[in-house]
């Protein structure tokens, strides 16, 4: 089975489900697509599809399928990696209206470069390599999993001091809208499982099965200032507060995500917090606009990638990767 990807962005990819959908009689075997907000703009002949499916369904699919192609999002990525399904991603860009920006060209470039992921830059791409089978294994032989250890155990010491200076009880928050972020955060579970962690997070379907998910209504900025998005903004901000100010936080960890985040991470200081910030693995070479405002009230502030630390200065640290 091919299993096809767009993400959970709220920006149609019809680009890539277009693609698919034409070269899927030609190939003999099945092809599932989880459509997204794509099926919104483009409904597909000759393949199965859906809009979204729960993060269940979608590992247990990652898993299964022979060949996964994705959008350049690391939450897709990491759950490629994990499940051995050699991934082929094809970013979005930014100028084609598929993002907000080109940043997933830089995740793609790096995964490549990183760990020789393949990638298609064009359709004419894509289609090659789903007519050829030309999809590369991933080359995963440099120690990311002596990196990932070492993170963990320097989140892991940050929270037991801070356990020790609370009497042993710890409560943490993490921020973050479902997808990427999300799944970055998730690679702490062993860590955080050991305390009262909740995560203000949205979309019931894809993340409700995450123990300890906390929902809140999510919105999208770049939406200013459509009626509906400054509604969801108020009713938002309000729920975070309700829940910040209800069960207040002894330390807030992020991995970016944008202004839901920004705003959680900002009151859950002004509540007495430590802040952890912990910058996107999507970051190769550069900083994100979320980490350069959360860094000046950041307790400690992680990179997962060493080139990214001249962004940040003397105050960034690299002890390796979540994944």
């Amino acid at each position: 089975m091919i299993f096809v990807s767009v993400g959970t962005s709220k920006y149609p990819f019809v680009r890539l489900v277009e693609t698919v959908d034409r070269v899927a009689p030609d190939l003999d075997e099945r092809v599932f697509v989880q459509g997204g907000a794509t099926l919104d703009a483009y409904t597909p002949e000759n393949v199965e599809y859906t809009d979204f499916v729960s993060r269940e369904e979608y590992e247990r699919l990652v898993s299964e399928a022979r060949v996964f192609v994705t959008h350049a999002g690391t939450g897709s990525i990491i759950t490629a990696l994990k499940a051995g399904t050699p991934p082929l991603l094809v970013p979005r860009e930014g100028d084609r209206g598929e993002h907000t920006d080109d940043q997933q060209l830089e995740t793609a470039a790096g995964w490549a470069e990183r760990a020789g992921l393949s990638v298609a830059r064009s359709t004419d791409e894509l289609e090659r390599f789903l007519r050829e089978d030309s999809v590369a294994t991933p080359d995963l032989s440099e120690d990311s999993g002596g990196a990932r250890d070492r993170l963990q155990d320097t989140i892991a010491e940050i929270l037991a001091t801070k356990a020790d200076a609370t009497g042993g009880d710890l409560t943490v928050v993490c921020p973050s809208p479902p997808g990427g972020h999300l799944t970055q955060l998730l690679q702490l579970s062993d860590v955080l499982d050991e305390y009262d962690t909740r995560y203000l997070t949205w979309d019931e379907q894809i993340t409700g099965s995450v123990a300890g998910a906390e929902p809140v209504t999510g919105y999208h900025l770049e939406e200013f200032p459509d009626p509906d998005m400054l509604r969801d903004l108020v009713v938002s901000e309000f729920e975070i507060a309700r829940s910040l100010l209800s069960d207040p936080p002894d330390v807030v960890i992020s991995t970016g995500g944008g202004s839901f985040v920004i705003s959680a991470v900002y009151l859950a200081k002004a509540l007495g917090a430590d802040v952890i910030h912990i910058e996107s693995l999507t970051r190769f070479d550069s900083a994100s606009t979320t980490g350069k405002i959360l860094a000046p009230i950041a307790d400690r502030l992680f990179v997962q990638h060493p080139a990214v630390r001249g962004e940040y200065g003397v105050r960034a640290e690299y002890e390796g990767t979540l994944f």
